[in-house]
């Protein structure tokens, strides 16, 4: 029964096939990875100088608060963070828009900037007591909306088109 089927001799293994960078997909891929990387950077990049203003303006707020509040200079300082706020905004959604804002109507705009409302009523009250006495003696209340200020300054979203 053996004898039926002929011999084919012993099989030959091929040759292992060795690893090496100079098959043309290294080169795709490293292309690849090369350009993803260059985008991540210049994206980076780019989003790092759009927001300077935010640093800004967050290093102005503490050097404000270091130089008016120890001198209880309060109202002078929310005088300082509020117009702070009203350049950024200026910038972003255009003078005829929010130059003339103020009180509730002030509060909601803030508020509409960012995901989550920020301000509240009692800073809408800091705000009109600031205009309307110039007389601010709660401390704490101030640095609770300096915070809040930061905060907005951090998060708010801004549209860049249509500023008229």
């Amino acid at each position: 029964m053996n004898d039926s089927i002929p011999s084919l001799g012993q099989f030959m293994e091929p040759l292992p096939v060795t690893f090496t960078l100079g098959a043309p997909g290294w080169y795709v891929l490293t292309v690849l990875l090369v350009l993803c990387v260059s985008v991540l950077i210049v994206w980076r990049w780019v989003h790092f100088r759009k927001n300077r203003y935010r640093r800004e303006a967050l290093k102005r707020i503490d050097a404000e608060q270091q130089k008016l509040l120890p001198e209880a200079e309060y109202g002078n300082f929310i005088y300082f963070v509020n117009m702070l706020m009203k350049q950024i905004n200026m910038l972003h959604y255009g003078r005829k828009k929010v130059a003339s804002l103020q009180g509730k109507q002030w509060i909601d705009h803030l508020n509409s900037c960012c995901k989550k409302p920020i301000f509240n009523t009692q800073d809408e009250t800091l705000l009109t007591a600031l205009y309307l006495s110039g007389n601010i003696e709660q401390q704490t209340q101030i640095e609770a909306f300096a915070d809040k200020a930061r905060q907005w300054i951090k998060n708010h979203r801004y549209v860049t088109r249509n500023r008229s």
